[in-house]
């Protein structure tokens, strides 16, 4: 893996015996993403029309989904009866809202601008410079680099079970759980990406996504969860170019 730049962040661990909850952010270079599928690809939807996008500027991304450790150690709505100190555990049954007012609450405690990232920019972390639908080949041929789709979807999800990271460190992008994202034409409006363990490989493709308004149609399994994205200054660009060098 050639990832010239990592941040940890560590989250004062109110609940978890007063350690702190750790935060891993992975480097995404800027490039060219495709979203979208061709006519031929199988299960493709009607809606998945092709559209190129640049990604201009590097950026980080977590290395997992939010966990339900770092989600109510920012958020502060949280019970000692709970589980929540749990760090391998990713939150789930999150709304658009809630994903998106974590983004803001995180921002303030590290001075940071943490937003969820776009489709198109979910997508280019997820190829990760190869090809869709499944840069880490199709789940048929490679099974283990997958999470179990034959396992109930309420179980916990260890981070250690979700697929293995990709050519850029990230971990979990299609078969764990769907994540929000931002729509890349209006800010405003959630798009749900990667699929979840509950549904078939037809929703974990990468160009497969569920809208906030088809959200409803997934509510009895409950199960979306997300993860942030962070803008690069000036300075932390050239700390990553300086490393190329």
């Amino acid at each position: 893996m050639n990832n010239p730049l990592c941040i940890n962040f560590s989250i004062p661990g109110y609940f978890t015996n007063n350690q702190d909850v750790l935060l891993e952010m992975m480097y995404i270079p800027p490039g060219k993403v495709v979203l979208g599928s061709p006519i031929g690809e199988k299960d493709r939807r009607e809606d998945e029309i092709i559209q190129e996008f640049e990604i201009p500027n590097g950026f980080l991304i977590g290395k997992y989904p939010v966990t339900k450790a770092q989600y109510y150690a920012i958020s502060e709505s949280w019970s000692k009866n709970e589980t929540y100190h749990r760090n391998c555990i990713p939150v789930e049954s999150i709304s658009f809202r809630q994903a998106k007012r974590f983004c803001e609450k995180i921002s303030g405690v590290f001075g940071e601008q943490f937003t969820l990232p776009t489709e198109a920019e979910w997508v280019h972390a997820c190829l990760a410079g190869r090809e869709g639908p499944f840069p880490l080949g199709h789940p048929a041929d490679h099974p283990k680099r997958y999470y179990s789709y034959v396992s109930l979807y309420r179980e916990d999800k260890p981070l250690t079970r979700m697929q293995p990271q990709n050519t850029w460190g990230v971990h979990g992008m299609q078969g764990y759980l769907w994540q929000w994202c931002l729509n890349s034409e209006d800010a405003n409006r959630g798009i749900l990406k990667g699929g979840s363990s509950a549904q078939y490989w037809s929703s974990w493709r990468a160009s497969a996504k569920m809208t906030d308004r088809e959200q409803h149609k997934f509510d009895k399994a409950g199960g979306y969860g997300f993860r942030i994205k962070m803008e690069l200054n000036s300075n932390q660009i050239n700390i990553i170019n300086s490393k190329k060098n």
